[in-house]
């Protein structure tokens, strides 16, 4: 693994892509699962180095350095949504066709021939052109670079955590994690040495599939709530940012069948779950602020908005949980509070 800042100087002035080797990204601002490629480039800017996320149009060929992202969802294997048809085919061929240096970002580039030989049979012709062996070699060369800043803040959350990430920090997203679990756990093991101010965002699956299971929904939102403050102080960290819980989503929304549990997408009617939701912030707002900690809260209009109304506008599409990147905390080009969440008032004179 290679520490960013000990490949800078040769990386200035270069024309360097993010992009993936199988799959794509949407230039989309309403793409959750785009917004990990963002935030990859949001690193390297930190560090000085200007990059492109590449969507479906972009030409690879055209940079000098290629650094791979990995899809957020990447978990040893790719997803082909549309099939093992020409078009993955064609970009895997480019993989094996760029003559400059290639990097992945802070993960281990995997066997993406190995990939290839397990759809190679049941695939197009061009699958069948691609060369495995020499996938294979060529991903052994890749070396990671690592992009932590290690700037004292660290960002700890489940799948919602890339929407209150700002630039500088370090994450660790932890797709599907209960913040139950995550104190059963104790924060303590994911969070790195040297970490002197922790952004936090957990919650809303325990509210969307856990809480409203319980006898009383309330009380155990409050205690939950209270066990997170407590748990918080326990860690002694200089600085804790907490950030409050998005709005309930709407019931007519798809949700993807990864994000249910026990065959359903959440639990308990939406009118519940605002109730507990706004049982939690209150919770979190009120003890928080008691322990000296920074508690930040998303725009009070979202929470009285239609919630139909609400995920057309805000959230990623065509579905899911997820906020559009549009909408993140902090805008990373300018590293301020995104001015989309100021809501904008006419003046009457």
């Amino acid at each position: 693994m290679i520490k960013i800042q000990e490949i800078k100087k040769e990386l200035e002035g270069k024309k360097i892509a993010i992009d993936d080797v199988v799959t794509n990204y949407s230039s989309k601002q309403s793409s959750h699962k785009s917004a990990w490629s963002y935030l990859l480039k949001a690193q390297l800017n930190y560090f000085g180095l200007e990059a492109d996320v590449l969507d479906k149009s972009g030409n690879v060929h055209d940079y000098d350095v290629w650094m791979v992202a990995l899809p957020m969802e990447f978990a040893g294997s790719y997803n082909l949504f549309g099939g093992a048809t020409d078009e993955p085919a064609a970009r895997i061929q480019r993989f094996l066709d760029f003559d400059g240096p290639i990097y992945i970002l802070n993960r281990e580039m995997p066997d993406v021939g190995a990939f290839v030989n397990s759809r190679i049979k049941s695939c197009s012709e061009g699958w069948a052109a691609l060369d495995a062996e020499a996938l294979t070699k060529k991903c052994e060369s890749i070396k990671t670079i690592d992009l932590k800043t290690a700037t004292g803040t660290f960002v700890l959350g489940d799948s919602h955590s890339v929407s209150v990430y700002p630039t500088g920090a370090d994450i660790s997203r932890n797709d599907g994690k209960t913040l139950f679990g995550v104190m059963k756990e104790g924060m303590g093991e994911y969070i790195p040495e040297g970490t002197n101010h922790l952004i936090t965002y957990f919650g809303n699956i325990d509210i969307r599939h856990h809480i409203c299971r319980q006898a009383d929904p309330v009380a155990a939102v409050q205690r939950l709530a209270i066990d997170y403050i407590n748990h918080l102080k326990g860690l002694n960290i200089d600085k804790v940012t907490v950030h409050t819980l998005l709005p309930i989503e709407f019931e007519g929304r798809r949700i993807p069948k990864t994000g249910w549990y026990k065959g359903t997408p959440f639990a308990g009617s939406r009118l519940e779950r605002v109730e507990v939701m706004e049982t939690f912030n209150h919770k979190v707002r009120e003890l928080g602020k008691e322990a000296g900690f920074e508690v930040l809260d998303w725009p009070d209009h979202w929470f009285s908005e239609n919630p139909e109304e609400f995920a057309k506008n805000y959230m990623e599409k065509p579905g899911s949980v997820h906020l559009s990147r549009e909408f993140y905390y902090w805008d990373w080009n300018t590293e301020a509070k995104n001015s989309k969440l100021i809501k904008k008032t006419i003046s009457l004179f």
